[in-house]
């Protein structure tokens, strides 16, 4: 079995989705040699002070943490 390939996704609008879909896809994922995708949402934080670092959970749409 062949080794896997980790990406680091980064998305910051919606402009960006359409090219990394299209290097992922470029590079032939298979189930011998898979492809393994990390997205980091890059997304405004007002009224913070520091940059904040959260897991995505499915279905949370609350990017900004409670203060």
């Amino acid at each position: 079995m062949g080794e896997e390939l980790r990406t680091l996704a980064c998305v910051h609008s919606l402009a960006d989705v359409a090219p990394m879909l299209a290097l992922l896809d470029t590079s032939s994922p298979s189930p011998v040699s898979a492809i393994a995708v990390y997205l980091l949402h890059l997304a405004p934080l007002a009224r913070l002070s520091s940059s904040v670092l959260r897991p995505f959970k499915h279905g949370d749409r609350n990017f900004v943490p409670s203060e």
